[in-house]
């Protein structure tokens, strides 16, 4: 499976403003999905195909007319088939969209809180700093 992972991090950064790295756990779990999609479609095609082919060396056994229905009903039962398909598919790629776009925002959340304490102390530290700065100017300074 080609996933562009480039793509992937612009468009995640374009939409939504958060940026993820290439070893991101999000990108592993994209990954994984996309190879689980990837052999469940390649299984269906396998199947789909074994299918065909028993249809087709039934179809030299029976007369002209059922010929006709039985490539008539194959081709809907295809088409059917891969509509089916796609429309799994396109719910299990929306499903791993919206777990994707809550780890993201729970992991941004995170950081945006680490960030706020973190410049809470760096601020309280200089305060101190400042006020002990006072302290002894005013103490021994200028007298």
């Amino acid at each position: 499976m080609d996933v562009d992972v480039k793509k992937i991090v612009g468009e995640v950064a374009a939409r939504h403003g958060v940026l993820i790295d290439d070893n991101d756990p999000l990108m592993v779990a994209l990954t994984a999905n996309g190879l689980v999609l990837e052999s469940l479609a390649r299984e269906l095609l396998t199947e789909s195909r074994a299918v065909v082919e028993k249809l087709e060396s039934a179809r030299f056994a029976l007369p002209e007319e059922a010929r006709a229905a039985l490539a008539q009903a194959a081709d809907s039962a295809s088409v059917r088939s891969a509509e089916t398909v796609r429309q799994g598919l396109s719910s299990d790629i929306e499903g791993a969209s919206l777990k994707a776009r809550a780890i993201v925002d729970s992991v941004y959340r995170a950081r945006s809180r680490a960030g706020m304490w973190m410049w809470i102390t760096v601020g309280m530290l200089w305060a101190t700093v400042v006020f002990a700065a006072g302290f002894v100017t005013g103490r021994w300074g200028f007298r």
